[in-house]
């Protein structure tokens, strides 16, 4: 199978040399973090990779010993390496601590790997304060599947027409199918949906299966459902409670669990004024637009279902460009509600300097300045200086009360990601 070099990420590994802190790639399973590691060990020099589902053993007495059972099968002398990638650590129980004192013991690099395991990312997150950095890795974002088609990236500059047209005509397969390596690379339309089923199915029977008990499994599927076909909307637990018939307690598991398997993504308010904004829900989305539709088993998309996957393509597009470009300290998204019902589909709020772009997200061709822009002009004109609208194809600039607002097609979304 072909496998796409991911640049973005390779330079964030890269940059991460620079420091002896325990490299983590978190995310779904198959979205790529073992095949980027591998491309990775293969510029690097003294460099061990190891596949720890591969291990003989999944249970060892401490971190020694766990070196000890990879170099008698791999042959590896430690004391000669530079750098250990360990991939798929949630196969090794107690990981977290094996951890911790390789890196406080050792004077190698290290690189990990996971999927899944919430208990591992907790311990993790407890027991390595200080010695960690963690890079999120999502699927494909629109223009990796461009580079997978072998077509040349066109900047929104040099857009023409026939450019446009193009790219809407691939965006609508990425938007129907997603950008899980795999199904992109996948065959015809019926490999793809074939693909992204199997991984769904894998999903419920391996992740969700570690956290719930059998019983709970229908209702999750349930949850799962109803979730996918709620994206875009404000996260209600009680209404959710209503609707599958659980109670509170479980329907937020349920939410954690889909959070923190990297499947689900809920979406903060951004709020400064308590007194007009709304604070208290969050917004539901996907981290990918083919796990809606096989969740849903529906792949032919409806005008109705064509403006929130749209709206949530260019969410999904965001945050993979903050996250391949290294900006997930700087960058942050909000979406944003007035109490009078109005609102703007997204904010990004740059920490360094406070600067917002507001961008309202439309499926259909459009050149119209959105209202909300003149309220939301009232609140932070001083931290505004343009506006966006993405839509189908239009590309153009206009202006409101001397900001620009800028018309892009919404598939150029990850070219509004800069320091």
């Amino acid at each position: 199978m072909q496998k796409i070099k991911r640049d973005n990420y390779l330079n964030i590994l890269k940059k991460s040399l620079t420091n002896s802190k325990i490299t983590f790639l978190i995310g779904a399973r198959q979205v790529g973090k073992t095949t980027l590691l591998k491309q990775f060990s293969q510029e690097l020099k003294d460099c061990t990779f190891v596949s720890c589902d591969k291990l003989s053993l999944r249970k060892f007495e401490s971190a020694e010993d766990l070196l000890n059972n990879i170099s008698l099968k791999q042959g590896i002398d430690f004391q000669k390496i530079n750098y250990l990638i360990l991939d798929e650590i949630q196969m090794i129980e107690n990981i977290s601590i094996f951890l911790k004192d390789l890196h406080d013991n050792f004077n190698f690099k290290i690189f990990a790997s996971g999927s899944g395991s919430l208990e591992i990312f907790k311990g993790i997150s407890d027991s390595l304060v200080g010695r960690k950095e963690i890079i999120n890795i999502y699927p494909f974002s629109f223009y990796e599947f461009l580079q997978s088609k072998n077509t040349p990236i066109i900047s929104p500059k040099k857009a023409t027409k026939s450019v446009i047209d193009a790219y809407l005509s691939l965006s609508e397969e990425h938007l129907t199918y997603g950008g899980y390596p795999e199904v992109v690379l996948a065959k015809g339309k019926t490999e793809k949906m074939k693909v992204l089923l199997s991984i769904y199915r894998g999903y419920i029977e391996k992740d969700i299966r570690e956290y719930l008990q059998s019983g709970d499994i229908f209702s999750f599927e349930k949850f799962y459902k109803l979730i996918s076909a709620s994206i875009c909307s404000l996260q209600k637990i009680d209404n959710i409670c209503k609707e599958i018939s659980v109670y509170r307690e479980k329907v937020e598991k349920f939410s954690f669990i889909l959070k923190n398997t990297f499947i689900m993504d809920l979406l903060d308010p951004w709020v400064s004024n308590t007194v007009k904004e709304i604070k208290s829900h969050k917004k539901i989305y996907f981290s990918d637009t083919g796990f809606i539709n096989s969740s849903l088993e529906s792949f032919l998309i409806s005008r109705d279902r064509q403006g929130k996957l749209v709206e949530n393509f260019v969410l999904s597009e965001l945050r993979k460009a903050i996250s391949e470009k290294g900006l997930s300290e700087i960058l942050k998204v909000y979406f944003w509600r007035k109490k009078s019902q109005t609102e703007i589909d997204f904010v990004i709020k740059n920490l360094k300097n406070e600067k917002l772009i507001p961008i309202e997200v439309k499926s259909k061709s459009t050149d119209v300045i959105p209202r909300s822009f003149k309220s939301f002009l009232e609140l932070y004109e001083s931290q505004t200086d343009f506006f966006v609208v993405l839509n189908r194809d239009v590309l153009k600039e206009r202006m409101i009360q001397g900001k620009r607002v800028l018309f892009l097609p919404y598939f150029y979304a990850e070219s509004l990601i800069s320091e």
